[in-house]
């Protein structure tokens, strides 16, 4: 069992670098796609694992190629087109001319805006998938971790093993007065939390000490399945 749940943690771990080499993919391909120049090693997913926001754009520059180059060169062709119409209709630079001209320079910056705008939406949702991603591998190796422990342990469990103790566990201590320490293995049959009845009960036990009451009944100082306290069967 334990070489399957090894391979299980190596599978993960290998499906966890795939979703960040996909993530930082689709950042490289926004940024191309924007036509980002320089250095972008700033925008890389695995700054996401750990809980990193995504970085911020004001120091990006971008080049005479991608979606903000082509947004300025609509954005000139718009002005053109609106230089050319003026000066056919005898417009010249007058006051109405100067209108179009601002007009065509408002959606040139506005198409730029909304390239810039499109690329931190974009990068930031891809690192929230990093961080989902490695948020769900952390669970994931916790629960392999466990379940490895739990195999290791050979109980089937680390929280609450089931294992009998032994009908004569205390028979020889007389009532009233304590043992020694129960082994590990053998105190899964005391799971009913009580206090002990009569005298002589520890103030500050160890886990595994043995007490047995007044009354004849043996109990067990435990940490679980219900906290710490005295445990009979």
């Amino acid at each position: 069992m334990a070489s399957v749940l090894t391979s299980n943690l190596q599978t993960g771990g290998a499906q966890f670098q795939t979703a960040l080499a996909n993530s930082q993919n689709a950042i490289n391909a926004l940024l191309r796609q924007a036509g980002v120049t320089g250095d972008t090693s700033g925008y890389s997913a695995a700054g996401a694992v750990g809980g990193g926001g995504a970085p911020t754009l004001g120091n990006i520059s971008y080049g005479a190629e991608g979606g903000y180059s082509e947004a300025y060169q609509a954005g000139g062709n718009i002005a053109s087109d609106a230089a050319m119409q003026s000066r056919s209709r005898g417009l010249g630079g007058g006051g109405l001319a100067a209108q179009r001209q601002e007009l065509a320079l408002m959606q040139t910056q506005k198409g730029a805006a909304d390239i810039t705008s499109a690329l931190t939406q974009g990068i930031g949702e891809q690192y929230g998938i990093a961080q989902q991603a490695n948020a769900d591998e952390l669970v994931r190796q916790a629960d392999v971790a466990t379940a490895l422990a739990n195999s290791a342990a050979g109980t089937g469990s680390i929280t609450n093993p089931e294992v009998a103790a032994p009908a004569d566990v205390g028979a020889n201590i007389a009532p009233g007065t304590s043992g020694g320490i129960l082994p590990v293995g053998e105190r899964g049959a005391y799971k009913k939390k009580g206090t002990p009845g009569g005298t002589g009960v520890p103030r500050n036990p160890p886990l595994g000490q043995i007490h047995k009451g007044d009354g004849g009944v043996t109990w067990v100082y435990r940490n679980q399945p219900n906290g710490p306290g005295w445990y009979k069967k």
